[in-house]
């Protein structure tokens, strides 16, 4: 599986939800994926929010802003 943003930092991921390439929630997905795949080696998600997460991810209440 290939994830287009794993190599971009938290502004370059801004700039792609402010000019409408990516979606908040398709970085959310990208991200509990990469956790998925590295949390068994690495043991440090022991209770994860993905529910709350993808909601949050959503919400049109998000301010605005460059993050």
């Amino acid at each position: 599986m290939t994830d287009p943003y794993r190599d971009l930092d938290a502004v370059a991921q801004a700039e792609l939800v402010r000019k409408g390439d990516a979606t908040s929630r398709e970085l959310v997905d990208a991200a509990i994926a990469r956790a998925e795949r590295v949390n068994p080696q690495l043991n440090a998600i022991l209770t994860p929010f993905y529910d709350q997460a993808r909601k949050a991810s959503v919400d049109p209440g998000l301010p605005r802003g460059p993050l």
